[in-house]
């Protein structure tokens, strides 16, 4: 795996998961399926004895230990059976026994005040399936100024990292040989985008075409790394270099499968 290749094709995912966001809002799914495509066909690409399921096909269904569970990103062994299943208006792939799951979290806006239902999410996620042996692994992209909306869809101010915002993620991290609420893998990545659709209008999505194409003209999106734009200390950024970068996540995977 060669990283400026990596980032390469992240930043390419990021962007097209970006413009599907500004065209259907942040409640919708679309947003997450290039992010999830590219995690599934890159996680693909190195370890051939495996099936990897992802948004873009048939969400997967596994048994964890107190609760069925959706997954974004279902590592598969070869020759396993999968089953079609209705769930509610949706069919999916029902696999009771999955070697791994991933889930993934694109953080486009109104980070702070979701910060501790996000992670709560994580814990119980993590602890469902872990407790029941399936491997676990989390993957995030915070923006490095995040748009916090007011209920008039208006922009009200700029959420930008702080350290408090990353420490629990550098503990749970810690702690993953020890508790089964702690993933055994993290990915974290803070991106810069640029143009900011949302401020050209300070508003919420959705946008049409030509509302997007009058801010970018002939142009595109351009989406790069953004961690040296937050409030983090150096310490903190160069934990999340060195634990927590593209290369580490996708290596770290193979070697626990």
């Amino acid at each position: 795996m060669n990283s400026p290749n990596l980032y390469t094709g992240l930043y390419n995912a990021i962007r097209d998961s970006y413009f599907k966001y500004l065209l259907s809002g942040d409640r919708s799914e679309e947003k997450l399926k290039p992010l999830h495509a590219w995690v599934g066909n890159t996680i693909k690409s190195f370890i051939p004895g495996y099936d990897v399921y992802f948004l873009n096909g048939k969400e997967v269904q596994t048994e964890g230990e107190y609760y069925t569970k959706i997954i974004d990103v279902a590592i598969v062994k070869k020759g396993v059976k999968v089953i079609q299943k209705r769930v509610g208006p949706k069919t999916v792939f029902y696999i009771p026994e999955i070697e791994m799951a991933i889930s993934i979290k694109f953080i486009t806006s109104n980070f702070k005040q979701n910060a501790n239902n996000y992670f709560e999410n994580l814990l119980g996620e993590c602890a469902n399936l872990r407790a029941r042996r399936i491997k676990f692994g989390h993957f995030v992209a915070f923006r490095d100024r995040i748009p916090y909306f007011e209920r008039s869809k208006g922009i009200k101010h700029w959420e930008i990292l702080e350290d408090h915002d990353i420490n629990k993620y550098i503990k749970l991290f810690q702690e993953r040989e020890k508790f089964f609420h702690a993933p055994n893998v993290i990915g974290l990545e803070i991106i810069n985008i640029n143009p900011i659709i949302e401020e050209f209008y300070s508003r919420k999505p959705k946008f049409t075409d030509e509302e997007i194409k009058k801010v970018i003209g002939e142009g595109r999106i351009v989406i790069q790394n953004g961690i040296d734009n937050t409030n983090l200390s150096e310490k903190i950024k160069k934990f999340i270099l060195d634990n927590f970068n593209l290369q580490q996540f996708f290596t770290n995977i193979k070697e626990i499968l």
